[in-house]
């Protein structure tokens, strides 16, 4: 059963104020990979900055930010399904896949990063890049496994993205320290979440060079 409050973005932006009760951050670099949090801020905590880190000065950078913590997740959550914010849909639909950054809250296996979508060779690098480096990750999750064609992460050019599933208790989210990400620990690297290998790098296309003026700091430890 669903139990948002808003099916679609339109109901949303009737009811609450950008900039008061959410705020969307697009920072289009025309890069062939587009890194979001469609449910960042207090919506998922932590799935803002976990896409922040990811995407670095290399990727295009989407954030739709919920700012008020009370009933963050019911108040201000559209499903990937319906999730139809212009500015992130417009992104997506330039790039050839997108990595989507989400979060869960169920306990279930909460150590293992979940890797779903229609992207699957390049879901199953990921994983294997995680899981090379120290992390657990399984693809084709149980559920929220991203495999519907309307979700958010494969509205991209080639209908493919991926969907990762972090829960509260995994790994990346507990490293939160206040409202930054450090990734600095020797075995993480931020393009291992990325594109898992450097092949995969080279068969999706340019990145870009130029520094974005992300909304959280990369990480100087």
């Amino acid at each position: 059963m669903n139990k948002d409050r808003f099916s679609c973005y339109a109901d949303l932006r009737a009811a609450k104020f950008e900039g008061r009760d959410y705020r969307v951050w697009a920072h289009d670099l025309d890069t062939a990979v587009v890194i979001l949090a469609p449910h960042g801020g207090c919506i998922e905590p932590g799935t803002s900055e976990i896409a922040t880190a990811v995407a670095g000065t290399s990727c295009s950078l989407y954030l739709f930010e919920g700012l008020v913590r009370q009933g963050g997740h019911r108040e201000q959550h559209i499903c990937s399904e319906r999730f139809d914010e212009p500015r992130g849909l417009t992104m997506v639909a330039k790039a050839i896949t997108a990595v989507a950054i989400h979060g869960r809250a169920d306990g279930e296996d909460p150590e293992t990063i979940w890797i779903g979508g229609l992207d699957k060779a390049l879901g199953a690098s990921i994983s294997s890049a995680l899981r090379a480096h120290g992390f657990s990750a399984r693809t084709n999750p149980p559920r929220l496994n991203g495999t519907d064609p309307s979700n958010v992460c494969n509205r991209t050019r080639s209908g493919r993205g991926v969907r990762t599933e972090n829960d509260t208790q995994s790994p990346l989210r507990r490293s939160r320290p206040h409202a930054d990400l450090c990734l600095c620990r020797p075995r993480f690297d931020r393009r291992t979440l990325l594109f898992g290998s450097c092949r995969e790098l080279k068969m999706r296309g340019p990145v870009a060079t130029g520094p974005p003026k992300a909304p959280y700091r990369d990480c100087v430890c």
